[in-house]
């Protein structure tokens, strides 16, 4: 809808919960409500919600986290 791509979180010596928006510049976001650090997780974006949904990953601690977020 704003002609973005959205991502979020990545691991480098440790997972993050950043949040970042791409449209040919990057640009840190930080949502009142975001999840916690994790790496390997699902996004997608769904038209009819008007969002992107996030979905498990691994978290700091390498457990398997089975939640979703929704971003808009």
């Amino acid at each position: 809808m704003r002609n973005t791509v959205v991502l979020f979180g990545f691991r480098s010596f440790t997972n993050t919960n950043d949040t970042w928006e791409w449209d040919g510049v990057w640009r840190r976001r930080v949502p009142g409500n975001q999840p916690d650090q994790r790496a390997g997780a699902s996004m997608v974006w769904v038209p009819t919600r008007g969002a992107s949904l996030l979905f498990g990953g691994l978290s700091r601690f390498n457990t398997v986290l089975n939640d979703s977020w929704e971003y808009r």
